[in-house]
């Protein structure tokens, strides 16, 4: 293991875990400009609320906040600790062949989603007010 890219990791869990505390205490976290503009949900609106109500134990509301990303957190856990761990010994970070197939397949569904979720908006007109 290298020393430095170790504390690149543990800072970098540490800032996670305090946006995760700022964002649970206080129901505020980063706006979706996508969202702010076009009053429409981008792919990834709900990740946030997704992750705050897993934290919770409330599956749930994890689930009705972004079921798509809820469904593929296995995959994306995997993928994430695996390159992380290639990091911290001083590895590659290239994704396998079938993990590349897997998150591509995840952008299309994601795709599909963002669609699909934002269909009844599409029919009354752009831009929906809220």
């Amino acid at each position: 293991m290298r020393p430095d890219r170790v504390r690149n990791l543990a800072l970098a869990g540490a800032a996670l875990v305090l946006y995760y505390g700022f964002v649970s205490s206080t129901g505020t976290g980063i706006p979706c400009l996508f969202r702010y503009f076009t009053h429409l949900q981008c792919a990834g609106c709900g990740a946030t609320r997704m992750l705050i109500a897993l934290g919770h134990g409330r599956l749930g509301e994890a689930y009705a906040a972004h079921p798509v990303l809820l469904a593929a957190s296995p995959f994306l856990l995997w993928i994430v600790g695996r390159l992380a761990l290639s990091y911290a010994r001083g590895g590659s970070l290239a994704l396998r062949r079938w993990e590349k197939a897997g998150l591509w397949a995840l952008t299309a569904i994601l795709v599909l989603f963002f669609v699909w979720r934002n269909l009844p908006a599409l029919r009354l007109g752009w831009p929906l007010p809220l």
